[in-house]
């Protein structure tokens, strides 16, 4: 399944954000968390500058993003939603 032209809303890390998906019921689409398929970064939680500069560099891509899209997206590991995030 795909969702296009999603609403960034935040990102906790550098592999997990969190979105708005347009047109479904708030209940199912509003702050989505999504993990990222592909990226595995360290947990914000470790205080490392590597976390906190991964964090940021996505952070920074999709707030100035045009559009975002979820492509393939599917329950992961521990039920988590997982796509390719474009």
């Amino acid at each position: 399944m795909d969702f296009k032209n999603v609403e960034y809303v935040k990102n906790y890390d550098g592999d997990t954000i969190t979105v708005n998906i347009q047109n479904v019921h708030p209940i199912l689409g509003c702050n989505i968390p999504v993990r990222i398929r592909g990226i595995d970064t360290e947990e914000i939680k470790t205080h490392s500058k590597k976390s906190k500069d991964a964090k940021l560099f996505v952070e920074k891509i999709l707030k100035n993003a045009k559009s975002i899209d979820l492509i393939d997206v599917e329950r992961g590991k521990y039920f988590r939603i997982v796509a390719d995030v474009y």
